[in-house]
């Protein structure tokens, strides 16, 4: 049984779906992780980020509400980056989805090519 809870969630389809999942990450690199995303040229309309905490001895969810208003957060029992990255899958809306899993402090950013999401936003009109 996976125990969740949702922040917020953007009630049109975005354009791309960000999946972290995180395992006893410092809750400060995950939330610059959320900040870079945040910094992408995708609005807050465009785009959906998922956080999958696999089982973390403390969650990471106080720390995120400050940063993104359109979060997703679920914690689940460890089971496992697979497992969790499986999960943020099955809840993600977005058109296109880019994965990342997070264990080690020097993998916390995630980035995007502007001219890809300049591509995908006119093949989706």
């Amino acid at each position: 049984m996976l125990d969740s809870q949702i922040i917020s969630h953007n009630s049109t389809q975005p354009l791309v779906t960000f999946i972290i999942t995180t395992y006893n990450l410092n809750a400060e690199l995950l939330k610059e992780c959320v900040e870079s995303i945040t910094k992408l040229s995708t609005s807050i309309d465009e785009r959906e980020i998922i956080v999958i905490d696999d089982g973390s001895d403390l969650p990471a969810l106080n720390s995120l509400t400050s940063v993104c208003k359109n979060i997703v957060y679920l914690w689940q029992p460890n089971n496992g980056a697979s497992a969790a990255r499986n999960i943020g899958l099955d809840i993600a809306h977005g058109i296109y989805r880019k994965s990342s899993t997070h264990k080690s402090p020097s993998t916390h950013k995630l980035e995007i090519h502007p001219n890809r999401m300049d591509r995908a936003r006119n093949k989706q009109r």
